[in-house]
């Protein structure tokens, strides 16, 4: 099965309970992890693999951005585990994300270097 693959964000506490929007992605396990990028909502959500409860968030909910700590509408999320990091579509933003798996620290990004006007 191909997935997306995108990241952004910074790592904020777990959110408190909301509904997922209608337009997510969802990526594989990442150390019984499901990620699940929410566009309209502006974060990825890492959720138990288990219990499917929230235990963080890339980027900051409702709150669409262009800096580092936020996303612009992540339309998909992907995990490489070769490099054991996860990868996040900023599509928004024209780039993708790239964090660390174990600290969820932002630890790079591929931007689009002349993106069209919008």
């Amino acid at each position: 099965m191909r997935r997306r693959s995108a990241f952004a964000g910074l790592v904020s506490p777990a959110p408190t309970t909301r509904k997922a929007s209608r337009k997510a992605s969802l990526s594989t396990r990442v150390a019984n992890r499901l990620l699940i990028a929410e566009g309209p909502n502006q974060i990825v959500q890492l959720l138990d693999g288990t219990s499917l409860v929230p235990v963080a968030t890339l980027g900051v909910a409702a709150v669409g951005g262009g800096d580092a700590a936020h996303l612009s509408n992540p339309s998909g999320v992907a995990f490489d585990a070769m490099r054991n990091r996860i990868l996040v579509a900023d599509t928004g933003n024209d780039r993708v994300q790239v964090f660390d798996a174990a600290s969820l620290a932002l630890i790079g990004r591929l931007a689009n270097p002349v993106s069209p006007a919008r």
